[in-house]
């Protein structure tokens, strides 16, 4: 997964920008997320949108080693604050058909 630093105040995006939010930067470094990360917050959720299967649905944000905050599904049952998890790109839903993928995280085992 490709993020971008801002070389100014060292915040990172996984979306690619033209100014830094936090110190108004113009100049990004391209950084890639990749390994382990540990789940700050989530939530479950029972009403989702169209095409979702999986019942209940998971959110969460994870935190990588350099700071870097995504957020995605969570593929495990078990979940809990703190819990090291791997990125990973997955079918998120289908709707008309379209398979949608995007950020899922799976449990380190």
């Amino acid at each position: 997964m490709k993020g971008f630093r801002c070389e100014g105040c060292g915040w990172i995006s996984t979306v690619k920008r033209v100014v830094c939010p936090r110190c108004g930067g113009k100049k990004f470094q391209e950084v890639y997320l990749s390994g382990e990360c540990r789940l700050l917050t989530f939530t479950r959720l029972y009403a989702v949108s169209e095409g979702v299967k999986d019942m209940p649905l998971t959110l969460g944000v994870v935190e990588f080693d350099n700071g870097a905050r995504v957020l995605g599904q969570i593929t495990s049952e078990k979940v809990s604050v703190g819990m090291k998890l791997r990125l990973a790109w997955g079918l998120l839903r289908v709707v008309d058909g379209k398979k949608i993928y995007g950020f899922k995280f799976k449990p380190e085992n």
